[in-house]
């Protein structure tokens, strides 16, 4: 199997009310290279077994016992991302039918643009959890987040 483009990256936390169509949104979307990494925070509600229910190869669920929050849990489910573009998903968002393969493109087509709003996973920022960075390529923005070579996190991209 190759490596896929893209992982979807998501942390759960007592999601049962919404995870189902969240992971739905995911699922279906227009670009299908992607891998679908899930970390579990010690749910006590129906969430996992929800997650559990989904039989497509793409989705990788990985399950605490213990809540740690969900700066934890994102620094542990980057340690199982092999693609090198990661999508962050929340368990409470639907993504639009063509949001990975936008993204994507965007960022395949335009590698000097860099300049985007990204969620906190215990990178240094100015505030905690959220940070506005603009950079002039994406080897900039790579430094400036201090992300491993060939990853870079986003969930919105504006030029």
């Amino acid at each position: 199997m190759s490596v896929p483009q893209v992982a979807a990256l998501m942390t759960t936390y007592n999601s049962s009310q919404y995870v189902r169509e969240t992971i739905d949104s995911v699922l279906h979307q227009t670009f299908d290279n992607f891998e679908f990494i899930i970390v579990d925070d010690g749910s006590t509600d129906s969430t996992v077994e929800l997650i559990k229910s989904y039989h497509d190869s793409r989705l990788n669920l990985f399950c605490r016992k213990e809540n740690k929050g969900v700066g934890y849990s994102l620094q542990q489910a980057l340690g199982f991302v092999t693609a090198p573009f990661i999508i962050k998903v929340d368990s409470d968002d639907i993504s639009h039918p063509t949001r990975f393969e936008k993204m994507v493109s965007f960022l395949l087509d335009n590698p000097e643009i860099a300049s985007g709003f990204f969620e906190g996973a215990g990178f240094p920022y100015p505030r905690p959890n959220t940070a506005v960075l603009e950079a002039n390529s994406i080897v900039d923005l790579r430094e400036k987040l201090e992300v491993p070579a060939g990853k870079i996190i986003f969930t919105t991209i504006q030029k």
